[in-house]
């Protein structure tokens, strides 16, 4: 079995700047280096008690805009 590589943009607004354009460019480049995934996070699955998080430890302020 081989080896699967994800990369996760968490915040595509602070990343790219809105420019959805540059984020499909992103992808472009991810695939022709092997990354087999891109994984973008929807914000809106989570609520402001993010101690809850069945996930373990959020790592961002609620107020932060990671998506």
């Amino acid at each position: 079995m081989g080896i699967s590589i994800s990369v996760i943009l968490s915040d595509v607004s602070r990343l790219f700047g809105g420019d959805l354009g540059a984020v499909v460019e992103a992808a472009r480049v991810a695939d022709a280096e092997g990354i087999h995934q891109i994984a973008v996070p929807d914000p809106v699955a989570l609520g402001e008690r993010t101690e809850r998080y069945p996930g373990g430890d959020f790592h961002y302020a609620i107020d932060e805009p990671w998506g």
